[in-house]
């Protein structure tokens, strides 16, 4: 077994030299984007979600911020791919034969590619329901309690008044 030390000295020197290539490969450099993410026309939510994830994060780790686009514009020399699109392939990437909540993450010069399986889909009951849903179904429940102890001087039970849009319908 070699010393601890011959290995400090290899990570040392493989980080300490420029490797000849990789300031073109940078996504963000002194605080501007060197890179975009590329998007289908119609990309699939999963692709979607990716893309804006990707874009938040770069943001809060740089602060720079990287577009997004459906097309690669030739502004930054970096391009990302997210999801399944004509760029994309363009490249040679693409989901053919990927299984379930798989994905390829591939990459090459100037450009990185995280493609995956992104199948549209509806969930099916039981599913985490919106909270604005709840909030409808317990005022509903105490109009019928209401109902039929006959009164409108009940008081009513603890809900608190939110007072905001949820779903597009106020809240009172």
């Amino acid at each position: 077994m070699k010393e601890p030390g011959t290995y400090l000295l290899l990570v040392l020197g493989l980080t300490s030299f420029p490797i000849k290539g990789f300031a073109e490969s940078c996504l963000v450099e002194h605080g501007q984007p060197r890179a975009e993410i590329i998007l289908a026309e119609r990309p699939a939510r999963a692709a979607q979600l990716g893309a804006f994830e990707l874009q938040t994060y770069v943001e809060k780790i740089t602060g720079a911020t990287l577009a997004i686009v459906s097309k690669p514009t030739g502004e930054v020399p970096v391009k990302i791919y997210v999801g399944e699109s004509e760029a994309a392939r363009q490249v040679g990437v693409n989901a053919d034969g990927l299984e379930r909540d798989a994905f390829h993450m591939v990459s090459g010069p100037n450009w990185l590619a995280l493609v995956g399986n992104d199948l549209e889909f509806t969930p099916r009951e039981p599913w985490a329901r919106h909270h604005g849903e709840w909030l409808r179904e317990k005022q509903q429940q105490w109009e019928q309690y209401k109902d039929q102890q006959g009164g409108a001087d009940i008081k009513k039970p603890l809900i608190p008044a939110i007072g905001c849009i949820c779903n597009g319908f106020k809240v009172n």
